[in-house]
């Protein structure tokens, strides 16, 4: 995602966010099985926000340029004229 949005994030930033959750329910006592189902509960209500704008991002054949190839609708009808014969 770096190249898409022309930012580049410091190794060391991105492993503090990510490792500073899972220390800081360490550092209050949390306990960490309850505490990772519950983020994980909290995290699946937000994906609907994250997989639609990625799913209309990957669509754009100006996300792609040349290497687009839009999806063929057509071709999973195609697939029973394609059988293997082994004789």
């Amino acid at each position: 995602m770096q190249g898409f949005v022309r930012r580049k994030i410091p190794v060391w930033v991105r492993r503090l966010v990510t490792t500073a959750p899972a220390l800081i329910v360490i550092a209050i006592g949390l306990d960490p099985t309850r505490t990772l189902v519950i983020s994980q509960v909290v995290l699946s209500f937000g994906l609907p926000f994250a997989i639609v704008p990625l799913l209309m991002f990957t669509a754009k054949q100006i996300t792609y340029g040349p290497a687009y190839k839009p999806v063929d609708h057509h071709g999973a009808h195609d697939l029973d004229h394609h059988h293997c014969n082994s004789a």
